[in-house]
């Protein structure tokens, strides 16, 4: 890229031959791009410099933030300059994807997007009225003295700073800066034009009015109707409810087959107490649409993989985790390594922590892999502490039930608890010494099938 100022006009050579209003040098081989008036552009700011050439992009870029990382699950808030209309994009990943400013959490590296509508340059002369009494056409008439706007009861204007000046009722100062000049409207002749001007315009282009409304007096607010070579646009509006306070209000217009546009605001609410209201910052600019991108990397997540299985004693397995790269490592067990040696089966977590202070969490199961039931061939319930109870002894069973019987098939106890064991006894009453049946039916872990053991055991008393 290339950039010059010839006579007050900045000039960017691009390699592309279509950049919005443009010019294509076929002989340099550049877009030329040409913006009247050099405030439109700053190119001091890093960050929208280096946004400015990408095509389609927005000059200079509209998301303020800059690409960034982020911890995963953590809520980021995207910001924007400020614009007509806003769509971020995923929509699905903002709390309100046409916000200017919306948040979003973050689950993955990703790029987000930004398309925005505004207006280009004002083409209204003297929009503030800081130019003075000039620029436009009225139907009113003008003073300039104090409490001149009194007398003038339904057809008179002034340019000013100070409502109260003009009219000893009013109350209000500008729009802009508040201690500028706006135009003060002592208004109810609908049959007069408050404002008015025309303005060369492109076929065939959708363009943006809006200006700042306020109301002078607490007392009938004007209903004011906007349009444009005739046509109202918009809905009729009605000033603010109570004094000096600033309203926007905003249209959009189809320029068709024009060549120009009138503009022209009216007070159409023919009532002579009250209905006074103030005007500021008119903008009247055809509208853009363009689009602007920013990137978070988001943390990785740390894993232990899937679940496994051990042999203990003998076997010695080694958990490293994935992911990172990570600076800091906790186990549930203490250590702080990378990787640990374990030799028996348990419920194993890492904790780490990256370089930007984002801290991930997994967890693994690891199980024994011996899978065994296996069942006393008696028991002596006399409350010695030894052999009291009838359970058997498990190792990588699930969805355990057991039921004991007498000789006679009359169910005596079950549980579905491998540690609750039966204490010989029935609805408080001891068993006698003798044989009993036992039928378990479980599910070895990790598998699917439904195992039965039967067998029987001796009460000893």
């Amino acid at each position: 890229m290339r950039v010059s100022v010839f006579c007050g006009i900045l000039i960017l050579f691009l390699n592309s031959k279509s950049f919005g209003n443009t010019e294509f040098d076929s002989s340099l081989g550049y877009t030329i791009v040409k913006f009247q008036d050099t405030k439109q552009l700053s190119i001091s700011d890093s960050d929208s410099t280096k946004k400015l050439l990408r095509s389609g992009v927005c000059i200079p870029g509209y998301i303020l933030n800059t690409d960034t990382n982020a911890c995963t699950g953590s809520t980021v808030e995207l910001n924007s300059r400020t614009a007509l209309t806003y769509q971020w994009l995923p929509a699905d990943r903002f709390n309100n994807s046409t916000d200017q400013n919306p948040y979003m959490k973050i689950d993955s590296s990703r790029t987000y997007h930004l398309e925005i509508t505004n207006y280009t340059n004002n083409l209204i002369v003297n929009p503030d009225f800081e130019l003075g009494n000039t620029g436009f056409v009225t139907g009113y008439t003008n003073c300039n003295g104090s409490d001149c706007l009194n007398p003038l009861g339904d057809n008179g204007y002034a340019i000013g700073r100070d409502a109260n000046y003009f009219h000893i009722r009013f109350v209000g100062n500008d729009h802009t800066s508040g201690s500028g000049n706006f135009m003060i409207v002592n208004g109810a002749r609908p049959s007069l034009t408050v404002w008015q001007q025309t303005i060369p315009v492109t076929p065939d282009t959708k363009y943006a009015f809006g200006a700042w409304i306020s109301t002078m007096i607490t007392l009938s607010p004007a209903q004011i109707q906007f349009s444009i070579n005739g046509s109202q646009i918009g809905s009729l509006y009605n000033a603010p409810d109570y004094a000096n306070k600033w309203d926007q209000v905003f249209a959009t217009w189809y320029s068709g087959l024009s060549t120009s546009a009138t503009i022209k605001i009216v007070d159409i609410l023919p009532i002579l107490e009250g209905n006074d209201f103030g005007l500021d910052d008119l903008f009247f600019g055809e509208i853009i649409s363009c689009s602007d991108s920013i990137s978070i990397m988001a943390s990785q997540n740390v894993s232990l993989g899937r679940d496994t299985l051990i042999t203990p004693p003998d076997q010695h397995m080694v958990l490293t985790p994935a992911g990172g790269p990570f600076e800091y490592y906790i186990w549930n067990t203490g250590d702080s390594t990378q990787s640990i040696t374990i030799t028996e089966p348990g419920r194993y977590w890492i904790a780490a922590t990256d370089q930007n202070g984002c801290r991930t969490v997994d967890t693994i199961n690891v199980k024994n892999s011996k899978e065994f039931i296996v069942f006393p061939t008696a028991f002596t319930p006399n409350a010695d502490g030894l052999n009291d109870i009838f359970r058997p002894i498990v190792s990588n069973i699930s969805n355990f039930h057991m039921t004991i019987y007498n000789r006679w098939g009359q169910l005596l106890f079950e549980t579905s608890e491998m540690i609750t064991g039966w204490n010989g006894n029935i609805r408080g009453e001891k068993c006698p010494s003798g044989l009993y049946v036992y039928v378990v039916d479980y599910e070895v872990q990790d598998a699917v099938e439904t195992k039965t053991s039967r067998g029987s055991f001796t009460l000893i008393r």
